[in-house]
């Protein structure tokens, strides 16, 4: 028990100098929302509310009457307007026979054409006098003259308008033999409507002009090719004309990808690849108008909407804060230097000290109890100070009160403005050496309340000993 005791004493001696303390909070900020939830501290509070979708409802009808069942998905409800619908498109497919519905049928007899073409290639083989002289060139369709480019190599850099100017016996250009000419149209056409004309200078001699007309097509098997052969009929120079009409040169058919529908096969066409006929199919219905309904929803989300309808599977939380500021005093404050500094009796605050107020009714040449106002918002704090100067001070001519003090930053606490005042009254060197007085008899002072407060806990600890000890004297009794 003695060990006990011992312990106990040897603990209550190392616990240290407790400091009393008074806190002050101020009033809780209006609610502000935020993103994330809050839990519950000393500084803040949190609340979490749900919003909602609201919507109206509208009725959306649709564009087209329908036959019974044949409505779309999103017009489920039929409503009491009907008509009787016209006949729909032809169709391949033949339809299910329903009340009130009229079929119709017909037979169409399908047909390709030849593939089109947009160009054609002149090739010379040989020419009188070893050269062949084109003034102009002329492609028809259907008879009527089609726009055409023309590209030859080894020619005259003008060889297009040389042989498209409409001046056949004007200027040529010359082609030798294994020259190529091309021919562009300005579209594709089918080569049964067309006709190519060669418009020649022929010069006297025995030889002739020939050359190849044929497609450009790159396939293994030509399309369309002719030999043409033109010689001159008398014994002087002369302009010839030779025409082709490249349908009677197909070599080898090829049909064209567009598929034509007729009544009937045109009787009087040669080039056509006749299809299987085929069956078309169409119907009328009685047919109804169908409707929808819409939600027509609100773009945010709401607590509360008059006339509108809440969708209760639709909603957010929605999260608030409210705070408010700390600040922590020292329970007592005791003054013993002619000016208030903030770390003394400010332990810790979560306002910066530069927001902070301070006013005080201080007479800093008078020992005594004051009181310092505190103020931040809507919060005042009263704040007493006992002044305990020593006896040196009396002799300075101190300022009857310290001004209103703002605390400008943290980082830099405001000093009393006595000393301001004593910097501007006093000279330097006089009032550093007042400052040495004060502050060695405040060491002094301090010195004594330390002596004091050590004093007053060990007779505490004292008083705790005795008790424990007598507690084991009445145990050992018992014994």
């Amino acid at each position: 028990m003695r060990k006990f005791a011992l312990s106990v004493f040897i603990l209550l001696a190392l616990v240290p100098r407790t400091v009393f303390a008074a806190t002050y909070y101020t009033d809780y900020s209006d609610w502000v929302e935020v993103d994330h939830p809050i839990e519950d501290s000393e500084l803040e509070e949190g609340m979490e509310k749900t919003k909602y979708k609201f919507y109206q409802e509208e009725t959306i009808y649709s564009d087209e009457y329908y036959a019974l069942g044949q409505n779309p998905e999103m017009f489920p409800y039929r409503s009491d307007q009907k008509l009787i619908g016209e006949f729909g498109e032809w169709n391949k497919e033949e339809p299910e026979e329903l009340e009130g519905r009229t079929i119709e049928k017909k037979t169409v007899y399908p047909y390709q054409e030849l593939k089109k073409i947009s160009e054609i290639e002149l090739q010379v083989e040989s020419a009188i006098q070893n050269q062949m002289e084109i003034t102009e060139l002329e492609v028809k369709y259907q008879d009527e003259l089609i726009p055409i480019t023309v590209h030859c190599d080894r020619c005259n850099e003008q060889s297009n308008s040389i042989v498209t100017d409409g001046n056949y016996n004007g200027q040529a250009i010359i082609l030798n033999p294994g020259n190529h000419l091309t021919i562009l149209f300005d579209q594709e056409y089918n080569p049964e409507y067309m006709e190519v004309k060669v418009y020649q200078n022929i010069r006297v001699g025995n030889e002739k002009n020939i050359y190849v007309i044929k497609d450009t097509l790159k396939e293994e098997s030509r399309y369309i090719e002719t030999r043409r052969f033109l010689q001159p009929s008398h014994d002087y120079d002369e302009v010839l004309v030779d025409t082709t009409r490249l349908a009677s040169w197909v070599k080898e058919a090829r049909w064209d990808d567009t598929i034509i529908e007729s009544d009937a096969y045109p009787s009087t066409r040669k080039w056509i690849n006749k299809l299987n006929s085929r069956t078309y199919y169409r119907y009328q219905d009685t047919k109804y108008l169908y409707y929808k309904i819409v939600r027509n929803y609100l773009e945010d989300y709401e607590f509360e909407k008059e006339g509108y309808i809440k969708d209760l599977e639709q909603s957010i939380p929605v999260y608030y804060q409210r705070t408010r500021d700390k600040i922590v005093l020292k329970d007592e404050m005791v003054l013993t230097k002619p000016y208030l500094d903030l770390d003394e009796f400010i332990l810790s605050s979560t306002i910066p000290l530069g927001h902070l107020l301070i006013k005080n009714n201080i007479d800093w040449n008078t020992s005594g109890t004051y009181q310092i106002t505190i103020s931040y918002k809507d919060l005042v704090i009263y704040y007493p100070v006992q002044l305990e100067l020593p006896q040196t001070s009396a002799a300075l001519d101190l300022p009857t009160a310290l001004e209103d003090i703002e605390v400008s930053s943290l980082e830099e606490p405001q000093v009393a403005l006595v000393e301001e005042d004593l910097k501007k009254e006093t000279p330097v060197t006089e009032v550093q050496e007042i400052k040495t007085a004060q502050e060695k008899t405040q060491d002094v002072v301090q010195q004594v309340i330390t002596f004091k407060k050590v004093l007053l806990w060990l007779l505490l600890i004292f008083g705790i000993w005795l008790l424990i000890y007598s507690l084991e004297k009445i145990v050992d009794r018992k014994k």
